[in-house]
């Protein structure tokens, strides 16, 4: 039986074309390097595919640029980097928007509340990082989830875990309900055994 990908997404109109084409992109990358998992690695790959889902999405978008920070309004301002900047067209208005991103690493066998609350942690950097974007139009903040299993807690069958995982994740999913943007991603592919979906999160700071 072929893998398959197990997807959702919930978004504001702005970003819910984004998000769809960031599920795409990711389909894409697993059907040409099948044994491979790209929401394996860190931040900078998770960033990188977000990109190229702008792009496709008829965007525009610039990685790991430098930009003045402050950490107050009362502060002088200070070099630094923004992680994303990038450009959407909505109607005959051109927005930009300045990001700052986060990755985490959720256990499912530790439980969906410490999932969250370690993704929270996470967006809450994120947001404080957005904040310090001085002279930004629209920063936002997000969050880059992979989700793992360890060895030992998985069952005979592959599609048992995930199947009991859609009920974990939709909790994930509704404790984020009110944040700008929220994709998230399973798979049943065996090769992706220990590390078997991702999500993304985009809020405001």
């Amino acid at each position: 039986m072929k893998p398959k990908l197990t997807t959702y997404v919930k978004a504001s109109s702005e970003f819910r074309g984004l998000l769809q084409e960031w599920v795409l992109v990711v389909k894409d990358y697993q059907q040409f390097w099948p044994t491979d998992c790209c929401w394996w690695y860190s931040e900078r790959p998770a960033l990188s595919l977000f990109s190229a889902a702008i792009w496709r999405h008829g965007g525009v978008a610039l990685e790991e640029f430098s930009w003045s920070k402050r950490k107050s309004k009362r502060c002088k301002g200070y070099p630094g980097r923004c992680d994303l900047g990038f450009g959407l067209t909505r109607g005959k208005s051109k927005i930009a928007y300045e990001m700052e991103a986060k990755h985490v690493w959720c256990d499912y066998d530790k439980g969906v509340e410490r999932m969250i609350r370690r993704t929270q942690r996470r967006m809450d950097e994120a947001q404080a990082a957005a904040r310090r974007l001085h002279g930004a139009e629209n920063p936002l903040a997000v969050v880059f989830a992979s989700f793992s299993v360890k060895n030992k807690d998985m069952p005979p069958d592959h599609m048992q875990i995930i199947f009991e995982q859609n009920t974990v994740f939709r909790e994930f999913a509704d404790y984020f309900q009110d944040a700008r943007a929220f994709g998230i991603i399973l798979s049943d592919n065996p090769a992706h055994r220990i590390a078997p979906g991702c999500a993304v999160i985009i809020a405001d700071p």
